[in-house]
């Protein structure tokens, strides 16, 4: 994953990460980043709640039925920060729009200032197993900003991510939660 990330870092400027969604919960994977003064670290094996997340809801959008009805039944919506979205309903249709766009961007939720586009990584039986993202500061750029320029750049490293994967099902499915 790691020269993946590199490159997109490289082109865009910005950080990027993959996480698989363990439990309420995203954790970091892999993670490429540039330097600058934010305050949330997010290196391998960070855990952060996912709802507020970017890659979080990219994978929730994707759980079966039966799966997202028991997450939303066990997690605790806190806000974050002033602006994360606590209200279920809303996160749901939050949730049924990413799951027709493809995509998932979330700015200022988890921290003030944090931007966020993510997308989803499939296996070769086109289920969700992980999401890759392209974060950056507010001050450099904003959610539509961040999909006028990052999305198809995001989607095409996603795409050779997921192909690179499917060559080997068995990564793939080691990564993934049941």
């Amino acid at each position: 994953l790691q020269p993946y990330l590199r490159e997109m870092v490289q082109r865009t400027g910005d950080s990027s990460s993959v996480t698989v969604l363990e439990g309420t919960e995203i954790v970091y994977i892999a993670n490429a980043s540039v330097r600058r003064l934010v305050r949330l670290g997010a290196g391998v094996g960070s855990r952060f709640p996912a709802y507020p997340t970017a890659m979080g809801r990219a994978q929730l959008a994707f759980l079966p039925p039966e799966k997202l009805n028991a997450y939303f039944a066990s997690e605790k919506f806190d806000r974050i920060t002033e602006f994360t979205e606590t209200n279920p309903e809303k996160i749901r249709r939050h949730l049924d729009k990413i799951r027709a766009d493809g995509y998932a961007v979330v700015q200022d939720e988890l921290e003030v200032g944090l931007v966020s586009l993510a997308v989803p990584l499939k296996d070769n039986a086109g289920h969700v197993f992980a999401a890759m993202n392209c974060s950056s500061v507010a001050r450099r750029t904003d959610g539509k900003e961040m999909l006028r320029t990052r999305l198809d750049l995001l989607r095409e490293y996603a795409g050779q991510v997921s192909s690179a994967l499917v060559r080997f099902p068995a990564l793939a499915h080691s990564i993934a939660s049941d």
